[in-house]
């Protein structure tokens, strides 16, 4: 009878798998002395030992698809995010903000609607796009004039889907077709029959504490084909439907990020006509954002559990992270910290900022939608409040030298490897909140992307972007300053030019710094120069102070007329110091690549300089 001996089933790999197949077969007695390499029974063995591999790697990857941080398939994180109550994002469609005029309507009534689903079209790059607005609105006229500001308009195609009740209760699920849904717009009512029109309307929910037997309420989920699904309650948790109820679906399917539009482009909207009236005047308020593709594997990761974490309820910092997160799926980085830890305190507040997938900020009416959404999971105790995220601008001129005799590529195929992983430097490692350049990293992978590459030189400058207000004078003091949270070289500070008004001669100017003392120290201070910037003459020697330690400049007086030609912002840049070349950032800070290109005329530098020379041999 065959004997087990120390049979060996941890090995994977085929070839060990073969030799262990081998092993156990010549420690039996009817295989005494047989040659298994050379005889047809290796190829059985080969046959085996893949069956075994084969196997080996099934169960693995099984293993693997059961828990959310090994999951390489979205349909199995998605299917684990269920078990923790999240739904992940959709598809999300861009949206304006309009104010709309409605001229002369047929026999100037005392109220007009804006019918919901009314198509307002724009055209962006070239590419026409479709906007509605998904809830219909009243406009009364205010001195004979029909107005309504603030009007959300979301891009998307309209579509309506009816689905017949068969067997009431939440195991049967409704399919909605299209993969590029915007489930944030969908619509859900509920007729009592063919025969009998009436008609509710059902609710997302997002929190079982509220619903009860008759809760009018749906819910959502994403199946394992990837797309979306609603269903009702059993009348225990919701109200449960009849047969014969018609469920109809109403929803827009989105184009993503297509639409998305900067607020430097000017953009348009019209109408066929509201109300009857063909004269409509619309004004935007605030182009088109905020589209962006369904939620991926990573963000599922990320965000799944934080959501679970917080149990619908804010009370830590990551509560509200994760709540932020479910209300707002737009941002691509959430900050919260207490008010007790700001600088100054505000006690009695948790402070929120928030970076969007495309844009810098968030509006107004979108703050105060999260507001009102934290209000019922807070503790009553506590405020939130939104801080618009503080951006840092880095700049870099990179000297670097290659040994020609270890590539066959030229100085400007090295510059563009370079230039490609600073970007995949900044865009995977930075640009979110509480992410620190690290000025060592990025010298090594740069000396890692190519091996020719021998030595690396990287001079680091920091910019801000403060708002001015033209033909007004401008302060940056106290709580207002300037502020770099990183030492700066004496005498390195300049400004971006701008035209003031001196001696009743509109002069293009610009600010320059000047240490107290010489030689300069890095810890001193230094003032202010308002300078002409064709000549660089005098026009003022003192308009604020600069801590070169900290960084911090106060302008005590700045009255700008205007801005050159192809400039739309003021900047202010100072090298960074060899101390502090790695930059932290917390709370709402955020540092992003400088991008621009070098303009000397306007006192634009170039965001990133690549300097390439030959080893010299």
């Amino acid at each position: 009878m065959t004997q087990l001996r120390s049979i060996d089933i941890s090995e994977l790999d085929f070839d060990q798998i073969k030799a262990n197949l081998k092993t156990f077969l010549q420690n039996q007695a009817e295989f005494t002395d047989y040659d298994f390499e050379g005889s047809s029974l290796s190829v059985l063995l080969d046959v085996l030992a893949y069956n075994t591999h084969y196997n080996a790697y099934l169960a693995n990857m099984l293993a693997n698809e059961m828990f959310l941080d090994s999951a390489v398939k979205r349909s199995s994180a998605v299917s684990i995010a269920k078990h923790l109550g999240y739904t992940p994002a959709s598809t999300r469609s861009a949206r304006a903000d309009l104010t709309i005029t409605v001229n002369s309507p047929p026999g100037n009534p005392s109220t007009i609607t804006l019918d919901a689903y009314t198509p307002f079209s724009t055209s962006i790059n070239g590419n026409s796009f479709t906007f509605y607005n998904v809830e219909s609105n009243s406009i009364s006229p205010v001195a004979g004039v029909y107005r309504l500001d603030n009007v959300q308009v979301v891009e998307g195609s309209f579509s309506s889907l009816n689905f017949i009740v068969n067997t009431p209760g939440p195991d049967e699920k409704y399919e909605i077709p299209d993969s590029t849904i915007d489930t944030s717009t969908l619509k859900v009512t509920v007729q009592a029959s063919a025969s009998n029109t009436t008609i509710e309307t059902y609710t997302l929910s997002n929190d079982i504490s509220n619903v009860i037997s008759t809760s009018k309420v749906y819910f959502l989920e994403e199946n394992p084909g990837g797309r979306y699904e609603i269903y009702f309650g059993d009348g225990i948790i919701g109200k449960k439907l009849t047969t014969g109820n018609i469920v109809t679906v109403q929803y827009l399917r989105s184009l993503g990020a297509g639409p998305n539009t900067s607020n430097t482009i000017t953009a348009s909207f019209s109408t066929t006509s509201i109300a009857g009236s063909s004269n409509v005047n619309i004004s935007v308020n605030s182009n088109p954002s905020g589209g962006r593709e369904k939620e991926t594997l990573t963000e599922i990761k990320f965000r799944a559990p934080k959501i679970n974490a917080a149990r619908n309820r804010a009370v830590t910092t990551s509560d509200y992270e994760g709540l932020v997160s479910s209300i707002f799926s737009d941002a691509e980085s959430i900050s919260v910290w207490g008010g007790e830890d700001n600088i100054p305190p505000y006690y009695g507040k948790v402070l929120i900022s928030l970076k969007p997938y495309d844009g810098f900020t968030i509006t107004q009416a979108t703050k105060d939608n999260i507001v009102t959404q934290l209000r019922n999971r807070k503790v009553l105790a506590i405020q939130p409040e939104f801080i618009d995220p503080e951006y840092f601008y880095v700049n870099l001129t990179v000297n670097l030298i290659f040994n020609k005799n270890l590539t066959t590529k030229t100085s400007n195929e090295i510059s563009t490897i370079v230039n490609s992983t600073i970007t995949n430097y900044f865009s995977t490692d930075l640009q979110k909140f509480n992410k620190d350049f690290n000025k060592s990293k990025l010298t090594k992978l740069i000396l890692d992307s190519d091996s020719s590459i021998d030595s690396v030189i990287i001079l680091v400058k920091l910019q801000k972007r403060p708002s001015i207000v033209l033909n007004a004078v401008n302060t940056f003091t106290e709580s207002n300053s300037i502020k770099f949270n990183n030492g700066l070289v004496p005498g390195t500070v300049t400004s971006s030019r701008f035209f003031t008004l001196t001696s009743n001669t509109i002069v293009l100017s610009k600010i320059t710094d000047l240490p107290s003392t010489m030689p300069p120290s890095d810890t001193g201070s230094g003032t202010l120069r308002l300078l002409n910037a064709t000549n660089n003459s005098i026009l003022s020697p003192n308009i604020g102070t600069i801590n070169y330690g900290t960084g911090e400049i106060l302008i005590s007086s700045l009255s700008p007329t205007a801005l050159p030609n192809n400039l739309f912002d003021f900047r202010i840049t100072g090298t960074v110091q060899e101390r502090s070349h790695n930059i932290d950032v917390n709370r709402n800070q955020i540092l992003l690549l400088d991008t621009s290109t070098s303009d000397p005329a306007v006192g634009k530098e170039a965001g990133l300089t690549i300097n390439v020379s030959q080893l010299s041999v």
